[in-house]
């Protein structure tokens, strides 16, 4: 079904560029094909999706992915799919290097994009981390190989070997032994404790870990600080932020410290104005102005209650 779908919106998209070209064949053609990720790295015996976008003159763009062929300049190091569907599914085979190639026939337009298969660097970060789950609930995990410290990522989930050091506590589905199982999907049972969910890519041994936390009950409340501050540019372009989780067992109330014992999803509405970073919530300025700061946890969703960072 979702091929299907697909499939629909390419046909659909390039009926829309062939109806623009129609009108105005000269200030509506096709300008450049693009490809994506530019400057990969890839594990070996692994795939990635790499996909095509067309942009016409007229600055729009379209999914090109499925009008281009594709070729690999090396398939003894990757190969790349022309399957409906499947277009631009690029299998790493062996180490090397590789130039993969979106090619417009009917334009006679080629875009193009490097690709090195090599070994990711010994730590792959699992994610999220430090996360708290609930007896019952289940999560799919992600592990992420990186390259070059961290320039680069691969998302390598399905292709690692997984483990739960404390299987009593929380199971991890690992298709690579366990037959009908999600890899990476890990639940939570009914005792409450910690585990070490682990991640290895086969390969070359590359290993991550993360410590989950399995409580009776789930999140109740986050609560950001400091709340609503106003920083300088002339003085600072810094601000961090802290989040309490509190959680009820009970008629006991525990709070969970920030970056140590638990990690949440930070996001400023307005990057123009002020960043921040995803895990850790060290706001940096940008420019003068106003952005909302929210922190999410991201096994329940629980968003703290935003604040306003201002920026003077």
């Amino acid at each position: 079904m979702k091929i299907l779908k697909f499939c629909i919106l390419v046909i659909a998209a390039i009926a829309v560029a062939s109806g623009f070209m129609g009108c105005d064949q000269k200030s509506n053609t096709l300008a450049t094909v693009t490809v994506t990720p530019a400057n990969q790295k890839m594990v070996k015996g692994t795939t990635q999706l790499f996909i095509a976008n067309g942009t016409f003159t007229n600055g729009m763009s379209l999914l090109w992915s499925q009008v281009v062929s594709w070729s690999s300049s090396d398939t003894a190091v990757a190969t790349v799919d022309n399957a409906s569907g499947l277009n631009g599914l690029v299998t790493a085979v062996d180490y090397g290097t590789t130039i993969i190639t979106a090619f417009d026939v009917a334009n006679n337009i080629t875009g193009t994009a490097a690709l090195t298969v090599i070994n990711p660097d010994p730590v792959l970060t699992i994610l999220p981390t430090r996360p708290y789950m609930a007896v019952g609930t289940v999560f799919p995990f992600s592990a992420i190989a990186l390259f070059s410290g961290g320039t680069v990522t691969q998302a390598i989930t399905s292709f690692a070997t997984w483990t739960s050091l404390s299987p009593e506590v929380a199971t991890v589905g690992n298709g690579l032994i366990s037959t009908g199982s999600i890899t990476g999907m890990v639940t939570a049972l009914t005792i409450t404790g910690t585990t070490i969910i682990q991640a290895m890519e086969p390969i070359s041994g590359a290993t991550g870990t993360t410590t989950l936390t399995v409580t009776s009950t789930p999140m109740a409340s986050i609560v950001i600080d400091p709340i609503n501050p106003i920083i300088s540019m002339g003085t600072t372009t810094l601000q961090q932020f802290t989040a309490i989780g509190t959680f009820v067992d009970g008629s006991t109330t525990k709070t969970l410290t920030p970056n140590v014992d638990a990690s949440w999803n930070w996001t400023s509405s307005n990057i123009g104005v002020a960043t921040i970073d995803f895990y850790i919530g060290l706001a940096t300025a940008v420019a003068p102005g106003a952005t909302i700061i929210t922190a999410k946890d991201p096994i329940t969703g629980l968003v703290g209650s935003p604040i306003t960072l201002t920026i003077q």
